[in-house]
């Protein structure tokens, strides 16, 4: 089910950055990082076209789609600095990757409190599965084509 991909991602990008985190070696955190944002990258975007989009059309949530939008962009802007920056194992480079690991945390919980049993609610299972096959398909032309 769509849920169960989005949760298992979730874990994936959140224990990278941990790893991030735990490391001083700058060519190991550069790779870390780049695994991390092909994933998380191509993880959002599908996110947001296959169950974002249905549920913004329905306006009881949209405020709470629009935010999650939001925090995606944000997160994106952070992991492009990341990107862009030199020295992987700097002090900075750290403190960024830190407050990015934060808001994905945050992220992630309001999401699974709150988006996904709407979700669940608004969506019936054969629904969810085949959003999840669109969402699996979109995510793997995504991190191809990083």
């Amino acid at each position: 089910m769509l849920l169960d991909h989005l949760r298992r991602d979730h874990r994936e990008v959140l224990d990278l950055l941990k790893v991030i985190g735990e490391s001083d070696d700058a060519r190991e955190c550069g790779a870390l990082f780049n695994e991390f944002r092909n994933k998380m990258l191509a993880h959002a975007h599908a996110e947001q076209k296959v169950l974002y989009a249905p549920m913004r059309r329905d306006e009881e949530f949209e405020d709470t789609i629009l935010e999650a939008i939001v925090e995606h962009e944000v997160a994106e802007d952070l992991i492009e600095q990341l990107s862009r920056a030199r020295g992987k194992a700097s002090a900075e480079w750290h403190a960024k990757c830190t407050v990015l690991k934060e808001m994905i945390e945050h992220h992630v919980e309001e999401e699974e409190s709150e988006i996904f049993p709407a979700a669940q609610n608004m969506f019936d299972a054969r629904e969810l599965e085949e959003m999840a096959e669109k969402f699996q398909g979109m995510k793997e032309k995504e991190q191809r084509a990083a």
